[in-house]
């Protein structure tokens, strides 16, 4: 969603890249049904981070309902779905290139 495409070199990572920013996302929630439960909790930890950065709505939905996650109940994934694309695409607003703030989310 953010845009930045990039590869690890052997001086550091994602430093050889570019900024394409999507015209459209396309999101299916179906595939999650696909994946095995340690691919699931890997993504799991990507949605953590957003709640630690900048969002108490959704940490308090990952502390409220974790067995619905994973679960994969539909409703609780659509709502953490689209509050973690609200906390990456405020955070990619303020800074498209990664020059300042945008590198929160590389922790």
């Amino acid at each position: 969603m953010g845009g930045k495409t990039a590869i690890n070199i052997l001086s550091g990572k994602n430093l050889v890249g570019a900024f394409y920013n999507p015209k459209g996302v396309i999101i299916d929630t179906n595939v999650l049904h696909s994946l095995p439960n340690r691919q699931l909790k890997a993504g799991l930890a990507e949605v953590i981070k957003y709640a630690f950065i900048q969002n108490k709505a959704l940490f308090s939905l990952l502390k409220k309902y974790p067995k619905k996650i994973l679960s994969k109940d539909h409703k609780i994934i659509e709502e953490i779905i689209f509050l973690s694309l609200q906390t990456k695409a405020r955070i990619v607003t303020k800074d498209e290139k990664e020059n300042g703030i945008r590198a929160i989310l590389n922790f």
